[in-house]
């Protein structure tokens, strides 16, 4: 089973002719000419014929060639349709994205592009299909094929000692150069110093062997024992499946996995090994995540509102928020992701641009952006686009950008209807399947105007204006040329003006200026050249928090014109208490609330923040001292039940790892919708009043009993116990660390009363060995009173001298676990999934009292 959210091998689909199909595999058999680089150098690409996956890259008049692995491919993409590619390539252009590094083919014409591209997209298919056949009948060898296939340097479909040792090493598994010699000549079994691919298949399986489950099989074949036979049939059918029953905690069989077990006793005649039943341990159909909460299961026929909507503050950035570059490769990547919420600042030029204002951010065309939008927000889900609006120009701009949403999204947008005062909800994500939805700053009433409006954005007064927290860096000579941002050293900077914003024409959206104390730093790594901020603590007051100013608060005067307010309808309007308090608004409105807010009104006003967001929009972003797009913990602003909470979707950091672990159920990437617990929906309206609260049972005999709770979060209290007992590939092989000595951390979170009583528990470290580390934990405990919000975490990390180094994580609510041995796929630090890495864990969940 593979991960819908972040499957490195959701590559871009494109429809080709069938009929060029022939044409286009026996091109990439047979070589095709191509250009490769800036430079365009000539290469003649062709398949491996060995190991398909491989692209053969042999330059012209030499005789060596060189390889992408396509194990390795994440994007395909013709760069001829994104900026600022059109300006400065003439030629066809195909760019293949390998972990993280870019290649850039040019062709003469566009039918030889759309060959290689279509032999690629045939490849890739071929071997995902075949992939997964080897991975079900036997995991172990598909693991050594492509062990072997980035082992052998020389291409010579052998391995020496030398590269057999250079694998291992970079494997990391704990074995001495004296042992791995005598097991290289013990599968040598021609004694020609080489190991074929059968022999090193071999290799991989006693290096592997899985001894930690033993003791479970022998549980059910009593006559097996560690002299037994590995390979000799043991267990009966219906012994596996009373195991599956007895210990999978599996009643019932879904029809897919039932027709792929019939068919693998079937081949084994009904009768399967021990190395048989570790193959189905460690198949990834035995995920700890539910199969059936991977597809669109949940009613897609509710409310908007009643939709957790994953979301991107900045967007269009590629990095930090002071020198990052704007490209529109962001909002690929964002979509990618699963997003249906993305973001879009737009400034004055001599057309509309995107940009982050009042930084050293570069800029794009709001046509560009607009156009990739069309491309690629339906290619993965077709459930509706809101696009967030930072509306900053002059109104011949705004008329413009209408025009060219109109002319680009045509009949996709969704307006206001006519029947707007009748209805009690906004519609469904089924009835807006396709639709773009336009989130911008305004009123009801302007949008349904037939004249000019002028938004009225009074300045609020000095007093309110940050006067002791805001500082601005204006003077355009701090740095030479903003491209060259290796130039950025904190030493350079010689010269720059600092002004007080007080000014109606100086202060700015919060979202664009920067707001420091004088307290504050700003830090350059010389190493990363990331920026942090250093803050002092300040206590915050509700004066602070809610009196000040909202994301969609503009500072200056804003004449909107007619055309550009009538494609809104999301309508952006100011936070007031009065307005949650007496749930007066529209259905259409929405406002933004910074993270520092949300987290203050749930703390003071609990239960109106909750009830306000069951039938209404808001939009929480993170605060503006987050410079370096650092993300805030996602997980109180779903407890209040609001539906945009936006990240910073370019870093990857643990909070941004549970949100996107949210939006894997439910489809993952192919739908970015997710449906919020019962009581925070619409249906759940009319709610016990906010002192009414009974008290949660005592999670824990030797403990205190518990403070009060909202007996609406109160449900049946749960208790999983999590036993993690191996690991497998911890790492990815080209990471060059010296030494790792793993360790499992498990954490959980949710709400307040949840993460309060179940700090976060590690395993025991294990000695230089990510290969098959053997942890055998004690059971990791965790009791659970609101497990429709909590989010369980896994990550590995490495005892370090100064501090300890992560390497791999994933994520998954709490109630898409299943119970049994089961394996838990692992990404790295980038999110992107480690080819067979994974741990192996025994979970059980038990309910405890109601």
């Amino acid at each position: 089973m593979s991960d819908p959210q972040l499957n490195s091998r959701q590559l871009l689909s494109k429809s080709f002719s069938p009929i060029t199909k022939d044409k286009a595999l026996n091109c990439i058999s047979y070589g095709l000419a191509v250009n490769y680089g800036s430079d365009k150098k000539k290469f003649i690409a062709y398949q491996n014929e060995v190991d398909p996956e491989l692209l053969m890259l042999l330059p012209y008049n030499q005789a060596v060639p060189s390889k992408l692995d396509f194990i390795d491919l994440t994007q395909v993409i013709d760069i001829q349709e994104l900026s600022p590619f059109e300006k400065t390539l003439n030629t066809q252009w195909l760019m293949l994205e390998l972990k993280n590094k870019k290649h850039y083919f040019s062709f003469n014409d566009q039918e030889e592009k759309n060959l290689l591209w279509q032999a690629i997209l045939n490849i890739i298919k071929s071997a995902n299909v075949s992939k997964q056949q080897n991975m079900k009948a036997d995991y172990v060898k598909q693991m050594a094929l492509d062990f072997f296939s980035k082992a052998d340097q020389d291409l010579s479909d052998n391995l020496t000692y030398e590269e057999c040792l250079n694998l291992i090493q970079k494997l990391n598994v704990n074995i001495s150069k004296k042992d791995l010699l005598e097991k290289f000549q013990f599968y040598d079994e021609n004694n020609d110093k080489l190991l074929q691919v059968n022999e090193f298949v071999e290799i991989i399986r006693d290096l592997l062997s899985k001894s930690e489950l033993m003791p479970l099989f022998k549980k059910y074949v009593p006559s097996f024992n560690e002299k037994s036979n590995l390979n000799s049939p043991a267990m009966k059918k219906e012994t596996f499946f009373k195991f599956m029953k007895a210990e999978q905690k599996q009643e019932e069989i879904d029809l897919k996995s039932q027709q792929f077990l019939d068919m693998y006793f079937a081949e084994k005649n009904n009768i399967i090994s021990y190395n048989d039943f570790i193959n189905l341990i460690f198949n990834y159909q035995n995920n700890i995540y539910d199969p059936a909460k991977l597809s669109v299961y949940q009613d897609m026929d509710q409310p908007l509102t009643d939709y957790f909507i994953n979301s991107s503050h900045n967007t269009y950035l590629m990095a930090n928020q002071l020198t990052g570059e704007s490209n529109v490769q962001a909002y690929i990547n964002a979509f990618r992701k699963g997003c249906r919420c993305i973001e879009i600042d737009v400034w004055d030029g001599s057309e509309p641009i995107v940009t982050h204002g009042f930084t050293l951010t570069s800029s794009i065309k709001f046509r560009d952006v607009v156009q990739t939008i069309k491309t690629y927000g339906f290619v993965w889900s077709k459930y509706p686009i809101i696009i967030s609006i930072e509306n900053h120009c002059n109104q011949e701009n705004q008329k413009k950008m209408a025009n060219i949403m109109k002319e680009i999204f045509g009949s996709s947008i969704y307006l206001i209807p006519e029947n707007y005062s009748s209805m009690k909800f906004y519609p469904s994500p089924r009835q807006l399947k396709k639709k773009i939805i336009i989130k911008a700053k305004g009123t009801l009433s302007q949008i349904l105007e037939e004249s000019v409006q002028t938004v009225d954005l009074q300045l609020k007064k000095q007093s309110k204006s940050t006067p002791h927290q805001s500082r601005r860096i204006r003077d355009s000579v701090l740095f030479s040329n903003i491209h060259q941002q290796d130039q950025i050293d904190l030493n350079q900077i010689y010269h720059f003006n600092i002004e007080k914003a007080f000014s109606q024409n100086d202060v700015d959206d919060n979202t664009n200026m920067l707001y420091y104390s004088p307290m504050q730093l700003l830090q350059i790594s010389e190493s990363n050249r990331q920026f942090k901020s250093i803050q002092y603590d300040q206590e915050d007051t509700e004066r602070t928090i809610m009196d000040s100013d909202d994301e969609t608060d503009s500072k200056s005067q804003v004449a909107q014109v007619k055309d550009f307010q009538r494609c809104i309808s999301m309508v952006g309007v100011s936070f007031t208490m009065d307005m949650i308090k007496f749930q007066n608004g529209s259905i259409f409105d929405i406002f933004s609330l910074s993270e520092e807010k949300i987290k203050y009104l749930l703390k003071k006003h609990e239960k109106i923040i909750v009830d306000y967001h069951k039938k209404f929009f808001s939009r929480i972003y993170p605060k503006g001292s987050r410079v370096d797009s650092s993300n805030f913990d996602p997980l109180p602003s779903f407890i209040s039940g609001s539906q945009i909470i936006a990240l910073n979707f370019q870093t990857c950091d643990y909070h941004m790892l549970m949100y996107l672990s949210k939006f894997q159920q439910n489809g993952g990437i192919f739908s970015g919708y997710v449906l919020k617990p019962k009581y925070l929906r619409h249906s759940h309206i009319q709610q016990i009043n906010s002192d009414d609260h009974k008290l949660c049972d005592d999670l824990n005999k030797n403990k205190n009993t518990l403070q009060k709770y909202p007996s609406d979060f109160v449900k049946q209290i749960k208790e999983i116990k999590i036993t993690i007992i191996s690991g497998q590939c911890l790492k990815r092989e080209e990471d060059d660390s010296k030494s790792f000595n793993p360790f499992i951390e498990v954490s959980l979170k949710g709400t307040e009363l949840d993460e309060k009583n179940n700090k976060t528990q590690r395993t025991k470290s294990i000695n230089n060995n990510t290969f098959h580390p053997i942890f055998n934990s004690s059971p990791i405990t965790f009791k659970v009173a609101c497990p429709e919000l909590a989010m369980i975490s896994f990550q590995v990390f490495s005892n370090g001298i100064i501090k300890n180094e992560l390497f791999a994580q994933y994520a998954l609510d709490f109630e898409c676990i299943r119970e049994g041995y089961r394996i838990i796929p692992l990404w790295d630090k980038e999110f992107k999934k480690i080819e067979h890495g994974m741990l192996l864990a025994h979970i059980e969940i038990l309910d405890l009292y109601t």
